[in-house]
């Protein structure tokens, strides 16, 4: 349910690469952000002839976080390829789901007193008992939890809505990571612990929905550090922190290495990815990239 951070390192490069550089902003027509709150980031050096950016996407359909200013669209019409978690194309979404089935019912995997809780919160809550839902990972039912709480006013996620300005503008599509290696990190919690989130969620109704609504805001004003500070969570697992976060930020840190040596790509990833000691930005710039936050806005954003 939780978990972000924000650090960042300026790495100066020789005055003829980086006058190039200010001209490319400049035709593109954006300027560096004088602090770290940004979750739109320029990467050059290391052997780049021009610049790839890596963005922080939230996975939801709420109209805000669409907002952005020209900025934005203008760096993604610069680059040549959409670099997503996961390349839509080479998915089966079906199969997909099924990787969450499992091979016995919740209500025999579990404490019989968990199970009826569980069922009547989510009775309670969402207006619908867990049905379907007991032969899935406890962990499928948190994507129900977020609908509940979010603002529905677009008709496609954030992430798959580029993923579709991409296809439009026949731009290369990657997969940064493989559906195998997600579900690995989600299967690093027992399904009993699982299960102890959502209740946790649901039991603390109103905490929740605050917490949603204040990660909304951070998010909003791109504000990394406070929303590492608000995301920690001290009572899950070491080891779904680990799989979760720092094993993928590896991966994705190491593919998106070598995919900005192929084509200048607009890098999409989970904002919660982006930063912090061991965040895809700071292993970039152990990889010898400079990474700059790029200044831009949400327009008018309006918060609870």
């Amino acid at each position: 349910m939780k978990n972000f951070s924000l650090l960042l390192f300026f790495v100066l490069s020789c005055a003829a690469i980086d006058d190039e550089k200010k001209l490319f902003n400049q035709k593109v027509g954006y300027n560096y952000g004088s602090n770290k709150k940004s979750i739109l980031w320029e990467i050059t050096g290391n052997g780049l002839t021009q610049p790839s950016f890596l963005y922080g996407t939230i996975h939801l359909q709420d109209k805000r976080v669409f907002a952005y200013s020209n900025e934005v669209i203008n760096i993604f019409d610069t680059c040549k390829a959409y670099a997503m978690e996961l390349n839509l194309d080479e998915v089966d979404k079906m199969d997909m789901v099924n990787q969450f089935k499992m091979e016995k019912p919740l209500y025999e995997m579990i404490p019989g007193h968990k199970f009826l809780i569980l069922d009547s919160l989510l009775k309670l809550r969402t207006g619908g008992g867990i049905g379907m839902y007991k032969n899935f990972q406890p962990f499928f039912l948190a994507g129900e939890l977020v609908k509940a709480y979010e603002h529905r006013d677009m008709p496609f996620p954030l992430d798959m809505d580029f993923y579709n300005k991409a296809k439009r503008k026949n731009k290369k599509i990657i997969g940064i990571e493989k559906f195998e290696e997600q579900l690995a990190a989600v299967k690093k919690m027992t399904i009993e612990e699982q299960t102890d989130m959502i209740i946790e969620g649901l039991n603390e109704w109103d905490k929740s929905k605050k917490l949603f609504n204040d990660m909304m805001k951070c998010y909003l004003l791109q504000d990394g550090e406070k929303l590492m500070e608000m995301t920690k969570d001290t009572t899950l697992p070491k080891s779904f922190e680990t799989g979760l976060l720092i094993d993928r930020n590896k991966v994705m840190a190491h593919r998106i290495d070598s995919i900005v040596h192929l084509q200048p790509t607009f890098n999409a990833i989970g904002a919660a990815h982006l930063f912090g000691k061991e965040g895809v930005l700071e292993l970039l710039i152990q990889k010898g990239y400079t990474v700059k936050p790029v200044k831009f806005k949400f327009e008018n954003p309006k918060f609870k």
